[in-house]
């Protein structure tokens, strides 16, 4: 008997080959950038804005918001929600773990549970964190994040989060506001079409000229320039919604800068907003630049 020819392996079951290869690679390695920025408060979700059109959770409130947006806008507003709540179900996890059949934990009260509405219990040796329970059952049914007038997602209560994306890659991060001052984070594509002169007039100091313009190659000039844009941006997503002030890209001054592809910087701001600089990491390679900034809270005030 002649052995039977093995069936055809269909394009979506086969490995990369090629310039797809290449394109996996590269979108891995950008999404190891915040990965490698992030503390163990923080958590995170990343997507690729252009995989899909329809985000699975996305509530018909979003929608009417952005019906009148342009397709791509949409896209890019649509992915960044959808990491949201990807991200706050994650921290809902840490808080209030599931239990592995599934069923949510008991609730503070002695009505927890019924024959229709099984709870898992707690360990008895368990630290009850009633108020991280709450919020976690909170975070977990989250469905719509609107925006404040200013533009600034609403976060439920009890987390700081903060959305960025460029053209292609969406992300968000949260971490529980109990240990959580600030939170920012922002992406940038190295090949964004920038003016140079118009975005140097608009962002830099001083000081953060003469750096600049020490540099000796025009590509360490551009690559300086859009970390300088990236870590600002970071920083006012943190200090903003924390603080409730406004900051102008000049108002953030960037005092020191990382050696390496990854490392920290620090952001002093004027006096009305910080009687402290404020710390941030920044991540980059070949195509994108990521920065993020957390400050955790001070504790035993």
């Amino acid at each position: 008997m002649a052995p039977t020819a093995a069936a055809p392996t269909p394009p979506w079951a086969r490995p990369p080959e090629g310039l797809a290869l290449a394109r996996a690679q590269a979108r891995n390695e950008d999404l190891t950038l915040l990965q490698s920025l992030l503390p163990a408060q923080v958590l995170a979700a990343q997507a690729w804005i252009d995989d899909r059109t329809d985000w699975p959770g996305q509530c018909e409130a979003e929608r009417i918001r952005m019906a009148r947006a342009t397709p791509a806008r949409r896209a890019e507003h649509a992915a960044g929600r959808w990491c949201a709540r990807q991200a706050l179900h994650a921290l809902a996890d840490r808080l209030d773990p599931p239990a592995p059949d599934g069923s949510p934990v008991a609730p503070p009260g002695p009505s927890a549970g019924s024959a229709d509405t099984p709870h898992r219990s707690r360990p008895p040796s368990a630290v009850r964190d009633d108020e991280g329970a709450a919020w976690a059952r909170q975070w977990r049914s989250v469905t719509d994040l609107p925006a404040a007038a200013d533009r600034q997602p609403l976060w439920p209560a009890g987390c700081r989060g903060s959305i960025a994306h460029d053209a292609g890659l969406a992300l968000a991060v949260v971490a529980d506001a109990r240990g959580c001052a600030a939170l920012g984070v922002d992406v940038e594509r190295r090949d964004r079409l920038l003016d140079p002169d118009r975005l140097s007039a608009l962002i830099l100091t001083p000081s953060e000229r003469l750096a600049h313009d020490a540099l000796a190659e025009p590509a360490a000039r551009a690559l300086r320039l859009l970390q300088t844009w990236c870590a600002k941006e970071a920083v006012f997503k943190a200090w903003h919604p924390a603080t409730g002030r406004w900051l102008e890209p000049r108002d953030i001054e960037l005092c020191q800068w990382p050696q390496t592809s990854a490392g920290t910087f620090i952001a002093r701001l004027p006096a009305t907003a910080s009687g402290q600089p404020l710390a941030g990491r920044l991540a980059w390679n070949a195509r994108r630049c990521v920065a993020l900034v957390h400050r955790a809270a001070r504790t035993g005030a």
